[in-house]
C-alpha cells in the first residue's frame, strides 16, 4: 500500500468530492439561514460575544499607497519641497518620515507643503546642540480626510 504523502489529495479508500456531490449537500436552506442538519459546526452562527465593531482609524474604499523614508534630514524649506514632489509624483498616499531632524516648540506640528500635510513630532538637541531625530507623516488630502485623531 502506497503512503499519501500529498495532504490534499485524499487517503485511499476515501472518495473525492465532485462538483454534483455540491449540488446535491445535505445542508438545506431555510429562511434564508443555512440549516446544516445537527453539524457540529454549523455556519450559520452568530458573531461571538467577544467580537467588538470595528473601530478603524482609516476607512477607505480604495487602497492607500503607504511608504517610509529615512530622511536623514528635511529642515531646509528645498528638501522638503523635493520630498514633497517626490511624494505626489509616486502617487504615494501616506509617508512615514525618520529623522527630519526639525526642531519646533509644540509637540506636534501641522503644516501644508506643495499641496500635502505634513505632520511631524519635534526633534531634539543634543548635549553639542545638534538636531537628532523627529518623526513625521505625509499626508495626501485623501489620506488627511480620513485621518481621525493624531495623539
Amino acid at each position: 500500500m502506497q503512503e499519501n504523502t500529498n495532504p490534499i489529495l485524499p487517503a485511499a479508500g476515501v472518495r473525492r468530492r465532485t462538483a454534483e456531490d455540491c449540488s446535491t449537500s445535505h445542508a438545506t436552506i431555510t429562511g434564508g439561514w443555512r440549516d446544516d442538519e445537527g453539524s457540529s459546526n454549523p455556519s450559520g452562527r452568530d458573531p461571538s460575544d467577544n467580537s467588538t465593531a470595528s473601530n478603524a482609524l482609516l476607512r477607505c474604499k480604495k487602497p492607500f499607497t503607504m511608504a517610509t523614508f529615512s530622511a536623514n534630514t528635511v529642515r531646509e524649506e528645498g528638501r522638503a519641497r523635493e520630498l514633497a514632489h517626490c511624494f505626489k509624483q509616486c502617487n504615494i498616499d501616506i509617508l512615514g518620515i525618520q529623522e527630519h531632524r526639525k526642531v519646533h516648540v509644540e509637540e506636534t506640528q501641522f503644516s501644508r507643503l506643495e499641496g500635502q500635510y505634513l505632520v511631524t513630532s519635534s526633534a531634539w538637541r543634543n548635549l553639542s546642540q545638534a538636531a537628532v531625530g523627529g518623526v513625521g507623516l505625509m499626508l495626501s488630502p485623501k489620506a488627511r480626510k480620513a485621518l481621525r485623531t493624531v495623539t
